[in-house]
């Protein structure tokens, strides 16, 4: 209960916050749209590591939460072509279980990301949709 109630902290809810714009940066349509969003998720990442320390309410969660919103938000806007197999690999060789959400991930041409994710990442990680993850996760 208590990991609980440091989750509901300013700074808490506002690295939070990056997850909600991490799944907005793959709604987006066009790039002004998400250049807007990177800008307000740097934002956030500065604002919540200084209300933490200005208000002295850094907490255990919030040590973890932080790294981890900006993972994420950083992971959701890296295509195909460029790191999510050296990601991918990286966390297999560290024992992580990789789950991959097939339609969070972009790259060109569209051929070239379904073999990839056919025949590579097929065999090394979960590739559900994006709405089967959050039906796992409210479920």
């Amino acid at each position: 209960m208590r990991a609980l109630f440091a989750l509901r902290s300013l700074p808490n809810l506002i690295s939070l916050s990056r997850l909600v714009l991490a799944a907005a940066f793959i709604a987006a349509d066009g790039n002004e749209t998400r250049i807007v969003i990177v800008m307000v998720a740097l934002a956030t990442d500065y604002l919540d590591g200084w209300l933490a320390r200005r208000s002295r309410s850094m907490t255990r969660a919030g040590a973890l939460l932080d790294p981890f919103a900006d993972r994420v938000f950083v992971l959701v806007g890296v295509s195909v072509n460029v790191a999510i197999l050296n990601v991918a690999f990286d966390a297999v060789n560290k024992s992580y279980e990789v789950v991959i959400p097939r339609d969070a991930v972009a790259g060109t041409p569209k051929e070239y990301v379904d073999q990839v994710m056919q025949h590579t990442l097929g065999y090394i990680a979960m590739l559900p949709s994006t709405d089967d993850v959050v039906a796992i996760w409210t479920s």
